[in-house]
């Protein structure tokens, strides 16, 4: 796949942020050092729309995931990049909320969309009015049929399920969007399997990204128009599903260029 496949939106926005609030950011590496110093440049990539407040959030989370990476797993450009990439999002990155990661691999540091980002932008993408996923553990009752109202289904967690890989026997997505109609899709086991890569977010939280990859198979039949933010999740995640996390990721201005072209 070429680069030029991952368009990455750039939205020229005008908000600054204030000396006070970049006074409050701490770096305590090289690499978020750099993302201040350029602070104001990154801020062209985050939504148009974003609120004062919403920026410096994603900023401060930002700095602070940077300062988290193992520094000797990465290349410091690839961070840079990374933090580019992730900002069409408007995504606050973070353990705490779980909507995006960045996360160390082949020397690169990748920004991952978490299941919850992907429920938090579906409130705002004015194609979604609601999203739900979940796992099917073993020996827990499912049933799916398809009637001419659509596809259906049941499903009743165990409470006391352990959601591990040995354990987890599929994942599924269901939707409304803004006009009432209701949408489903399930990924079984040998699905999820195929999407499978020997990467730390699949190692260390495989229900997590099973329940993603159930949101990206569904996502084929949406028809986001009104959102960038959406957009900007689903081709980023393409992107690096396609690539397998191989290269070193595109700078966002290049990608600009280049589809423009």
């Amino acid at each position: 796949m070429s680069d030029t496949e991952l368009i990455i939106p750039f939205a020229p926005n005008r908000q600054i942020l204030s000396p006070a609030t970049i006074a409050c950011f701490s770096p305590q590496c090289k690499a978020a050092e750099i993302i201040i110093e350029r602070h104001q440049a990154l801020t062209m990539f985050l939504p148009d729309d974003i609120e004062p407040n919403r920026m410096a959030q994603f900023m401060m989370a930002l700095i602070s995931e940077v300062n988290a990476l193992d520094h000797n797993k990465v290349r410091l450009d690839s961070v840079w990049h990374a933090a580019k990439n992730l900002a069409p999002t408007g995504l606050i990155p973070g353990k705490s909320r779980g909507f995006a990661y960045l996360i160390p691999y082949k020397g690169v540091c990748t920004p991952v969309i978490g299941y919850p980002g992907y429920i938090e932008l579906a409130r705002g993408c004015g194609f979604l009015a609601s999203l739900h996923t979940d796992v099917r553990c073993k020996d827990e009752p499912f049933e799916m049929w398809t009637d001419e109202d659509g596809a259906h289904f049941t499903h009743t967690p165990n409470p006391d399920r352990e959601e591990v890989r040995a354990n987890i026997i599929g994942a599924y997505a269901c939707w409304k969007d803004a006009w009432g109609n209701s949408g489903f899709r399930y990924v079984p086991e040998s699905g999820l399997m195929k999407s499978y890569r020997d990467t730390p977010a699949w190692r260390e939280n495989f229900a997590a990204m099973a329940q993603k990859t159930a949101i990206l198979r569904g996502s084929s039949t949406w028809t986001i128009t009104d959102s960038t933010r959406m957009r900007a999740a689903l081709n980023l995640d393409k992107h690096y599903e396609q690539t397998e996390h191989s290269s070193l990721t595109p700078d966002v201005m290049e990608i600009i260029r280049a589809a423009g072209s």
